[in-house]
């Protein structure tokens, strides 16, 4: 079981944006120096997303998992 909190993201100006509408976390792997790929959900959806990079200096969530 996973369940995950639809907390939107942070730009990189500051601003807030889709509180409740989909969460994005953050991968381990790196693309290059400036970005990073990460994973999404969507409220209404159970599929689960990869985009292959995001700038860094964006606000995404981050998963805990303990081995």
């Amino acid at each position: 079981g996973f369940s995950a909190l639809l907390s939107g993201f942070r730009y990189n100006y500051g601003g807030f944006s889709y509180l409740g509408d989909y969460t994005i976390f953050w991968s381990s792997t790196e693309y290059n120096t400036y970005s990073a790929c990460n994973m999404y959900l969507y409220y209404d959806d159970s599929n689960i997303y990869v985009n292959n990079y995001t700038y860094k200096d964006y606000g995404f969530s981050v998963r805990c998992v303990k081995d």
